[in-house]
């Protein structure tokens, strides 16, 4: 049998087929490669995402318990200083009057605010009229006891007249020391002491006054027991001089701040807002509540509580709660 030949034609083709096929095999092969490059690369980036997150976590975890140590310290720190400020002045208000003088004095000096500046002058000015009154009481006293004494000359003729003054220094004894003690002043555990002058303004930008927010109209005195309640006040004054503008007249209030035993002994609710300070109970002279509640309604809007009086005729309730309420 002849064997075939192989001419360089055919050598070439198949040499080319070969190139070919040699090609397709690294094209194949890159493929895979990138493929494999590219499932190693997704799984590295989730665990990155993992890890970065597990981070994330842990380092925000940290955050959160340093935040929550450090306000825990705060908190600690806060109520120390509250306890060593309610000391200092329960210290201080508990001392005699010439003490408490100069411990007004300074607070009204220093006080954070020019209204707590003011109502620090203004118990200043009320502990000076009482250092004056125990003044001219321990004056009277001195003055029976010379008069003792010039009766001891002679302690036979003046017997009767000598153990009548020593009774009536005896009253006066007590009465001092009756004075003495009506001045103490109770500190709430809070360390937060309100002092005021009934007669004062509330805020020098309108004409109520201290009286009108915590004496109701039978005597009886609510004092506030925290700064929060004494700016509830403050607004609820800035509030009125709002509705004066509106309805063109003078109001009347009728109720405003009160004490929790106060709001308990007139039956008030056990959540009014009456016991922080924002609420208050007006009237206008020649409007129904009806005319009052309308006339406001839309005016006060969203800003708080509004309803026509129960107990009070032609008056209305109008309270600062944030939110709308109606009744």
């Amino acid at each position: 049998m002849k064997d075939v030949e192989e001419s360089p034609t055919d050598i070439e083709v198949q040499d080319s087929e070969l190139k070919l096929k040699l090609l397709e095999l690294n094209l194949k092969k890159k493929e895979l490669e990138i493929q494999e490059k590219s499932l190693t690369l997704n799984h590295n980036l989730e665990k990155f995402k993992v890890l970065t997150t597990g981070v994330a976590v842990t380092l925000i975890t940290s955050i959160i318990s340093w935040q929550l140590q450090n306000q825990k310290v705060e908190i600690e720190r806060l109520s120390s200083e509250q306890q060593y400020i309610a000391g200092f002045a329960e210290q201080a208000l508990q001392a005699d009057l010439r003490n408490r003088y100069a411990f007004a004095d300074y607070l009204s000096t220093i006080a954070h605010s020019k209204s707590s500046r003011a109502r620090w002058t203004a118990y200043k000015d009320r502990v000076q009229s009482a250092i004056r009154l125990e003044e001219s009481k321990e004056a009277d006293i001195d003055e029976l006891r010379d008069q003792i004494a010039e009766l001891s000359l002679d302690p036979a003729k003046n017997k009767e007249e000598i153990e009548s003054l020593e009774r009536l220094i005896s009253e006066k004894e007590r009465d001092l020391k009756r004075f003495q003690d009506s001045q103490t002043v109770t500190v709430p555990s809070s360390g937060f002491m309100f002092t005021y002058d009934s007669n004062s303004p509330i805020t020098e930008e309108t004409r109520f006054l201290w009286k009108d927010a915590i004496i109701s109209p039978t005597g009886k005195e609510s004092i506030p027991t925290s700064q929060n309640i004494v700016d509830n006040i403050v607004k609820m004054a800035l509030v009125l001089k709002e509705v004066e503008s509106l309805v063109g007249k003078p109001v009347t209030i009728h109720s405003w701040f009160r004490s929790p035993e106060y709001n308990t002994s007139i039956g008030g609710a056990s959540l009014s807002r009456h016991l922080l300070g924002d609420a208050v109970i007006i009237s206008t002279e020649g409007m129904s509540s009806q005319e009052l509640y309308e006339k406001l309604d839309s005016w006060w809007g969203s800003r708080g509580g509004l309803a026509k009086s129960s107990t009070v005729p032609n008056a209305v309730h109008v309270d600062g709660r944030g939110v709308r309420v109606r009744w």
